[in-house]
């Protein structure tokens, strides 16, 4: 038994491997385990843990056919030990107090979830990355959705920690057919079911944005994929909420949050079938998930939106405008119009 379970994913991430482990290996806290989990790489960082194994008892290395960083972490979370468990991604690092941090945070609020700030390295981050990965000092003893639509919080799992007790029987782990924000899914998911939650603006983690091949450089603003990839996770999201019960609850918050999610990305994308595909996807859904937790005009709203934004042209934009008015107000609108980059605009992953 230890006081933290770090679980850190590993593919072919050989060049950064050091450095990561030597932050985890550094923490102030030495009452850890560090869940390496090697998932199929073809690169020397399979050999590179088993010998960093060898050398401390508290790394275990967990050697596995290739199925994704979802696979990984949940194969982490089986192994785990530890009162608590994070992620650490294995071509970033942690502070040196982010544990003891964590622990006194945990301690201090009696919250099952705890999740805390980063800084970037490696890169400029965007103002909305500085912004997202900047929380307040808040404590949610009861799940309100404006812990997913209005703080920073999400998406990242590298930067919550979980009670492991509770997430092992109430918890949700990572959903392993979801290729492209899996941790948007599993905040989505984590957050209502945690019988409490507090946030800390200690950027305890550290974030490399240069990486090469990363799947977040893969996504491009705008690209079709990434906007198909972005429908997905709407869907994932608003099955598990059906199934829960908080679509009842909490319908019309999931359907705004969607809207900002996908639909003004979308828009700003080059016209083409993948675009009006997206977009019928997203109109299938509002039509099967939204007709008993939004008034019926609401929803033909809804699809007059995504009809006008089938093709690009004058519509279009103002469609997108007059939704952005409405979600977040005026100041945001001229914002977005002086081309200022609104406190919202754009994909959240």
């Amino acid at each position: 038994m230890c006081v933290a379970s770090i679980v850190v994913p590993v593919y072919n991430v050989a060049t950064y491997l050091d450095d990561c482990l030597e932050s985890l290996l550094a923490q102030t806290c030495a009452d850890i385990e560090l869940i390496c989990v090697d998932d199929g790489s073809t690169d020397e960082s399979g050999a590179l843990l088993d010998a960093w194994a060898t050398r401390d008892r508290r790394i275990s290395v967990v050697h596995k056919p290739n199925g994704g960083l979802s696979s990984a972490r949940n194969a982490g979370i089986e192994r785990a030990r530890g009162s608590y468990v994070l992620f650490v991604d294995s071509d970033d690092a942690l502070e040196p107090d982010a544990v003891e941090c964590l622990l006194e945070a945990f301690e201090r609020t009696g919250a099952d979830v705890v999740t805390f700030g980063a800084s970037c390295f490696d890169g400029e981050p965007t103002p909305w990355l500085q912004r997202c990965l900047s929380p307040r000092e808040a404590l949610f003893e009861s799940f309100s959705p404006s812990i997913l639509t209005d703080e920073a919080s999400n998406p990242f799992a590298w930067r919550t920690a979980v009670r492991l007790d509770w997430l092992r029987v109430d918890g949700p782990l990572f959903d392993e057919d979801i290729r492209y924000g899996e941790d948007t899914v599993w905040h989505f998911s984590l957050y209502p079911a945690a019988p409490s939650v507090a946030l800390i603006p200690n950027k305890l983690y550290r974030y490399r944005l240069g990486r090469a091949g990363s799947l977040m450089g893969e996504h491009g603003q705008g690209s079709s994929q990434r906007i198909a990839d972005h429908v997905s996770v709407v869907e994932h999201v608003f099955a598990v909420w059906d199934e829960k019960g908080y679509l009842r609850s909490w319908g019309p918050e999931l359907v705004s949050w969607s809207v900002d999610y996908v639909l003004y990305a979308a828009l700003r994308q080059a016209p083409g079938e993948e675009r009006t595909q997206s977009l019928n996807r997203l109109a299938e859904l509002y039509r099967t998930r939204c007709a008993g937790i939004l008034a019926p005009r609401a929803v033909q709203g809804l699809l007059s939106l995504l009809a006008t934004g089938s093709y690009d042209g004058r519509k279009a934009k103002l469609a997108a405008l007059r939704w952005r008015l409405w979600r977040y107000g005026p100041l945001d609108l001229v914002q977005t119009l002086l081309g200022l980059g609104g406190g919202r605009s754009g994909s959240r992953e």
